[in-house]
């Protein structure tokens, strides 16, 4: 009999045509598969959910490949009871249903819903295999600055869109822009091994620039599609206010993409308000009230990216 896909109406919060592979399941054995979007069934090279089902034997851990997937397992259940049911950047092989290698970083929400009780919300983002046997031996540092203008030409810099959902409703109220280097020569970097570079060395403007500049053409290529968007989050660093005029970079960005200005929101980390809100200059104050007059959304963030 052919397997269907729970509709998708049974679950608060999620749109369709996320522009993310995003898959749900259940949260005990055997953590059957309830639902797959169209950027799953195209990465596992299947024509529908059935083929996707069996190619997983219903059970969701089988996206990934037999060899990790016990560490991935012992890894999210180990997360999920640690963080409050959440867990982040689960990595791991996996195998389409034509056989070809991949390789993909993992996160997921436990959502309480009426029609299938507790559920796991799943994002999966397909990176570059690492090289077997490969160990970086230079300097990170150095590697990061005289890289990063290729890396962004070449768009190593991969944008992952992580769903915000709401605690208490289990909605979907927004995605969050994160961004991911996956360089052909050392493989996956993780965010604390280049964003601090790029702020040491003022570099970070041009970081942030390019990862307004994919947000932005996302939504406009939704948009013109007739898809949903939902507001995306996006993070600054507080030397880009040093750099550039940030306010002017983000509404002539969004202008050239027509994007509306309420599905953008600019997310400054706390440490960035509370060591630059002096009186004599006033950051918070001064985003404050240019957001005011330009209708943007500022917030401050916990965390850096």
């Amino acid at each position: 009999m052919k397997q269907k896909m729970k509709d998708l109406g049974d679950f608060p919060g999620i749109a369709e045509n996320l522009p993310c592979c995003f898959y749900i399941t259940q949260t005990k054995e055997p953590f059957g598969l309830l639902y797959a979007n169209e950027e799953m069934l195209r990465l596992f090279d299947c024509r529908d959910f059935d083929e996707l089902y069996r190619h997983v034997d219903g059970d969701a851990f089988h996206v990934i490949a037999m060899d990790d997937r016990a560490r991935v397992k012992q890894e999210i259940v180990h997360e999920l009871a640690e963080r409050n049911d959440r867990f982040d950047h689960a990595r791991g092989h996996l195998f389409t249903r034509t056989s070809r290698s991949r390789y993909a970083d993992v996160s997921g929400r436990i959502v309480e819903t009426q029609a299938h009780g507790k559920v796991c919300y799943c994002t999966l983002q397909e990176i570059d295999i690492p090289l077997p046997g490969v160990t970086v031996d230079r300097d990170i540092r150095d590697y990061v600055i005289s890289h990063l203008d290729e890396a962004i030409e070449n768009h190593w810099i991969q944008v992952y869109y992580q769903p915000i959902i709401r605690t208490l409703t289990g909605e979907l109220c927004g995605m969050e822009a994160l961004a991911r280097w996956v360089d052909p020569q050392i493989g996956f970097l993780a965010p604390a091994s280049f964003i601090p570079v790029l702020e040491q060395v003022r570099l970070i403007h041009q970081l942030d620039a390019y990862v307004l500049e994919e947000v932005c053409h996302m939504l406009h290529q939704r948009l013109n599609h007739d898809l949903p968007i939902t507001p995306i989050s996006f993070n600054l660093s507080r030397y880009d206010f040093d750099m550039v005029d940030v306010f002017h970079l983000v509404e002539k960005t969004r202008a050239a993409y027509q994007i509306p200005r309420d599905a953008l929101h600019v997310e400054i980390t706390e440490s960035a308000l509370a060591e630059n809100d002096d009186p004599s200059t006033g950051l918070s104050t001064a985003c404050g009230t240019r957001a005011m007059r330009s209708g943007s959304t500022i917030s401050a963030a916990a965390t850096l990216r």
